[in-house]
């Protein structure tokens, strides 16, 4: 008997890859591979039976539209969070973060007017068996749900038709595993948003975001297709729920509550370091050298107008730095930024500069800026109807519901950064 391989659910493999912005739903090669979460793919069609007088039996049966249903779950991720946020709140670009040569942000800031322009997907699932396809993957929600035990994301899309038997793209990048956990995840409440961040709240037990109904599906007379011809923008609904221990800073929010004052939100997570950068400045000099020096080993002297190739070298020099583990970027005469990265990238205090052999040593400085994984969720909020008191795993707790707002003066109703190490979708 000859063996012949079977479609087996463990080996469902998702690939994706993201559409033009300016030609949704027009397919593209899957050469991204995600692990990151669990995917449920299903088809949906609208079908219209008739049935004649007379009899208790439909005779005939059309199908009228169709379109594909999906869903994302699992832990929170620095990285796939990118291709769910892209479709709910509008594709982005990367950017440096900082001075970093290596670190982006992923600034996800949904309008308070006018349409969003959103990231579609096309998706591929399947293995060497037997695998399938659709185009315009459009996350329509996302949340998110953070305890100490756990984190969750919940998110829904839908998509074109689906097309069976199909071969997936070879030889896909795969998208690094980085989760998000609850240890890494701190929450914030501020009277204005130029302090988000300032004043952390120290008795919450859950964060429960949702941002629903971001778009609906337009279907129009069109024999050419059966399935959607766009998408439309709808009126989402945009809530966080903080349960919150019973105590003096768990109660406060029933004055919040009463007042209808606006409050800036913000739940951030910091995980594992992924850039140690330098900035060197050397401000106004006109002759003059300098040093660097790093695990008690220092460099020659620096020409106070040399090129960053020639510091780069100066450092690579020493051999208390691995080949190829620091990059220097920026104009002769700096400011420099030097960048620490392989084994070197968790070590923060080990690079100090002397400056005394310069013209005007005043005018130069070294400062660190230490890059990490890092999901930062701000919010313009007003605080609406609490749950009942609950028992919360033996803590006294009530949850608050916060419905988000937009605020004029901030210009945003939320913004959704994430940082981290991909250069593209």
């Amino acid at each position: 008997m000859t063996w012949t391989p079977e479609v087996s659910a463990i080996n469902q493999r998702v690939q994706v890859g993201a559409e033009s912005t300016s030609a949704l739903g027009t397919a593209v090669p899957a050469n991204r591979y995600l692990e990151t979460f669990d995917w449920v793919f299903g088809i949906s069609p609208d079908v219209i039976f008739y049935t004649a007088t007379g009899h208790k039996y439909p005779t005939a049966q059309e199908e009228n539209m169709e379109w594909v249903d999906g869903s994302a779950s699992g832990w929170l991720d620095y990285n796939g969070l990118v291709y769910i946020f892209g479709g709910a709140m509008g594709a982005v670009a990367p950017v440096a973060h900082g001075t970093s040569a290596i670190a982006k942000d992923w600034a996800f800031v949904p309008p308070i007017t006018g349409s969003i322009v959103p990231q579609t997907l096309s998706i591929q699932q399947g293995d060497s068996v037997r695998a399938r396809s659709f185009t315009y993957g459009l996350f329509t929600e996302v949340g998110y749900k953070v305890t100490r035990k756990e984190t969750a994301l919940s998110a829904k899309l839908i998509g074109q038709p689906l097309a069976d038997n199909i071969t997936l793209t070879s030889n896909p990048t795969t998208i690094a595993v980085q989760p998000i956990i609850g240890k890494q995840v701190s929450v914030y409440l501020d009277t204005t948003s130029a302090g988000l961040g300032t004043t952390q709240l120290l008795r919450v037990l859950s964060v429960d975001y949702a941002f629903n109904s971001v778009y609906g599906m337009l279907w129009v007379l069109n024999r050419s297709t059966v399935g959607f011809t766009a998408h439309v923008d709808s009126k989402p609904t945009a809530t966080i729920k903080l349960l919150e221990e019973a105590n003096a800073e768990g109660m406060s929010f029933l004055s919040y509550l009463q007042t209808g004052a606006t409050y800036y939100l913000r739940v951030q997570a910091v995980g594992a370091q992924i850039d140690n950068s330098w900035l060197v400045t050397l401000g106004s000099q006109a002759s003059g050298n300098w040093t660097l020096t790093y695990g008690a080993q220092t460099t020659g002297n620096i020409a106070y107008n040399a090129s960053a190739s020639a510091v780069q070298t100066a450092l690579a020099a020493l051999s208390s730095i691995p080949a190829g583990d620091v990059s220097v970027s920026g104009s002769s005469g700096g400011p420099y930024t030097i960048s620490l990265t392989g084994a070197l990238t968790t070590n923060t205090g080990a690079l100090t500069a002397t400056f005394s052999g310069l013209a005007t040593p005043g005018n130069a400085s070294l400062a660190s800026e230490v890059v990490s994984y890092t999901m930062t969720h701000d919010m313009a909020v007003k605080i609406g109807k609490p749950s009942n008191f609950q028992d919360s795993d033996g803590v006294y707790a009530i949850e608050w519901e916060a419905t988000i707002i937009e605020d004029p003066t901030w210009g945003f109703a939320q913004k959704m950064t994430l940082t981290n190490l991909l250069t593209s979708l």
